[in-house]
């Protein structure tokens, strides 16, 4: 039994007429008469009941009907997640997220644009620090992530979405707020609220470096896992910080006062990034879509 027999079997059955379901197949009546019998003769039961040039179902034939019916369905919906697979619009998507990038609006508008673009992708979201998801997506642990770095290994292909801005956070009443221009010299008596050097080792680095070639050795104080919890720490008086410009939109109130540092370049972008040499075939909508999205795609 196959599937083209069955297709026979079910023309057949629906127009109760031999020479139309030929016609509707485009195959001679003999050889769709032949396919019958020889499907009857398979099973050991009469399908049909014939009376002429017409066949009826038999009671046995109208039960085979809907297991046959359930079965081309079933080689045609999988027949179109092949078809969808191939072309990168079903499977599934890992993608990395860590804190910072998830609160952006392009991260939101890139996810919701993909997701009813190819509604039968399985998208999963894995959220982790940034220093670990660089590492997932070097491993494969991830396919992909949405990430602020300050650049990409050889190894490693990325999409710019947004270009990030350092600022100093501080609070209302610091002397600082006032001053024209601030410089990161300004800043070595100040209580610094930082990062832990292993969740953003890449981050926390550049930031070392281009603080201590600015004159500015950062008195750190207090470490905080993500901005949000620094800008609070920043309002209670633990210290001062450094956030990027995305952050300090979502930052109600005037208990924080953000202003540049005028020798502060420490380039750090949000990127969508993956393994060069990923080969999933749902990915390169992902990048395309996040491309069009970007800041640098609406420009």
């Amino acid at each position: 039994m196959d599937i083209r027999t069955l297709r026979y079997f079910v023309a057949a059955a629906e127009t109760e007429n031999l020479s139309r379901a030929s016609e509707r197949l485009n195959v001679v009546q003999s050889a769709l008469s032949h396919q019958i019998h020889g499907l009857e003769k398979q099973l050991g039961v009469q399908l049909f009941i014939r009376t002429g040039r017409r066949v009826h179902l038999s009671e046995i034939g109208r039960i085979f009907l809907e297991d046959a019916r359930a079965v081309l369905e079933a080689v045609d919906t999988a027949k179109l997640r092949v078809d969808q697979a191939a072309k990168g619009a079903a499977g599934e998507l890992r993608i990395g997220i860590e804190t910072n990038s998830s609160r952006n609006v392009l991260v939101s508008e890139t996810l919701l644009a993909y997701r009813a673009a190819f509604p039968y992708v399985a998208v999963h979201l894995v959220p982790m620090p940034s220093g670990r998801l660089l590492e997932a997506i070097v491993s494969g642990g991830v396919d992909a992530g949405f990430i602020y770095v300050s650049g990409t290994s050889p190894e490693l292909s990325a999409v710019l979405l947004q270009k990030a801005n350092w600022l100093v956070a501080l609070p209302r009443d610091s002397k600082l707020v006032n001053r024209g221009t601030i410089r990161l010299k300004d800043l070595k008596d100040e209580p610094f609220i930082w990062w832990p050097a292993n969740t953003s080792p890449v981050i926390n680095d550049s930031m070392l470096a281009t603080c201590l070639a600015g004159g500015l050795v950062p008195d750190i104080v207090q470490e905080a896992y993500n901005e949000i919890m620094m800008i609070n720490l920043v309002a209670a008086g633990f210290g001062i910080c450094f956030v990027i410009d995305a952050v300090t939109r979502q930052w109600p109130g005037d208990m924080v006062i953000f202003r540049k540092v005028e020798d502060l370049s420490s380039p750090l972008n949000l990127s969508l990034v993956w393994r060069r040499d990923n080969d999933a075939l749902t990915l390169p909508h992902l990048a395309s879509i996040a491309e069009k999205l970007s800041d640098a795609g609406h420009a």
